[in-house]
């Protein structure tokens, strides 16, 4: 087992992670008043009894479900989960296993933090996603008319556990989701980890625990230096400026994206602006491309919805003023934050995106 020792929070990566699950229950938790574990529909039949059959100390918990998918993660769902726990007399000493991907780990953080103004809570990631990217950081959110995690703050949860086990439930789209965010670390920070992972076939990959190790060190040393997004962190939304604006146009339009296959859609019409803008070269630039169409099929929207994408763009949370923030990249292993991009140079790197074959 490897461990990772993050701001208020420590991870711990490996097939034996329910060993230390259930000691850090009984010696840290015994005395919670009601233990709760947050499903969706997937994750109670496909990952809850694996858990419980590891976990005895969760055999008497009570569950809390939500439906599968991005419409969970809304006020509206935070609230009757909110009443269910008080109906059922949750007090402060009340304990949140949130057992899913990214939409329950952020769902459930914000339950946390704001049930009776904030109970303990522990992350037990399923998804490739939720391991590499919601494994450390604190940041949990809801969405708000389309937008993406737009209602949030920042809470760690005490632990997290990730356990690749639950990998394999996975199908190749869930793959891939959470193998763009493992992209996206080693192309801000580390060109060596940037050219494993180009070596190696994604579904031909036998040690996860160690790819995790490596992506989640990489996150978790930018979130020690800078833990509320004031400057350094900025640099985990590579991607994310472009992608969230095609996640929330392709939602609002009823057309299926995960949150990854947005990301390396942006990641790699971010990366044509750091190139047309003279940042980064076009060795990297086709190294980059190279990969992201290796493993990710072309979105399917077309030119003239860039006016709408790029209207999403305004709600993100890195701007100031009315200038949109990119986080671009000099080369691979260095990207640079609050960088700037007119809003031809963003039409054209939708464009060429649109265009590729």
């Amino acid at each position: 087992m490897q461990q990772i020792n993050s701001y208020k929070s420590t991870v711990f990566i490996g097939d034996d992670t329910f060993i230390y699950l259930q000691e850090i229950l009984e010696k840290q938790f015994a005395d919670s008043s009601i233990v709760f574990v947050l499903v969706d529909s997937n994750t109670l039949n496909h990952c809850l009894p694996v858990l419980i059959n590891n976990v005895p100390f969760l055999a008497n918990a009570e569950i809390l479900e939500v439906e599968s998918g991005e419409a969970s993660k809304s006020f509206e769902i935070l609230a009757g989960l909110i009443e269910a726990m008080s109906a059922m007399n949750a007090d402060r000493k009340a304990l949140l296993i949130n057992l899913g991907g990214g939409v329950i780990c952020d769902l459930g953080g914000m339950l946390a933090s704001l049930y009776k103004r904030g109970i303990n809570y522990i992350n037990v990631p399923t998804s490739l996603l939720a391991m590499a990217d919601a494994s450390v950081g604190g940041k949990v959110a809801v969405n708000v008319a389309n937008i993406k995690n737009i209602a949030g703050v920042f809470n760690p949860p005490s632990f997290v556990f990730v356990n690749p086990v639950f990998l394999q439930t996975l199908n190749e789209q869930e793959w891939l989701s959470g193998y763009a965010e493992i992209l996206k670390h080693a192309l801000i920070q580390s060109k060596e980890h940037w050219e494993k992972l180009k070596s190696k076939n994604l579904f031909l990959t036998d040690n996860w625990s160690d790819v995790l190790f490596h992506s989640i060190s990489i996150k978790n040393n930018i979130v020690l230096n800078d833990p509320f997004e004031n400057n350094e962190r900025k640099l985990l939304n590579l991607g994310h400026t472009i992608g969230h604006g095609i996640e929330s146009f392709m939602i609002e339009n009823n057309l299926y994206v995960s949150h990854g296959e947005a990301v390396a859609a942006g990641i790699l019409i971010e990366s044509y602006i750091s190139l047309k803008q003279g940042f980064l070269n076009e060795n990297d630039f086709s190294s980059i491309k190279e990969v992201i169409q290796k493993y990710f099929e072309k979105l399917n929207f077309k030119v003239q919805n860039t006016d709408s994408i790029i209207a999403y763009l305004y709600n993100d949370k890195k701007n100031e003023g009315d200038a949109i923030s990119f986080v671009l990249l000099s080369e691979i292993g260095n990207a640079h934050i609050n960088k700037s991009a007119s809003i031809n140079e963003i039409k054209a790197a939708i464009e060429f995106y649109v265009n590729l074959n």
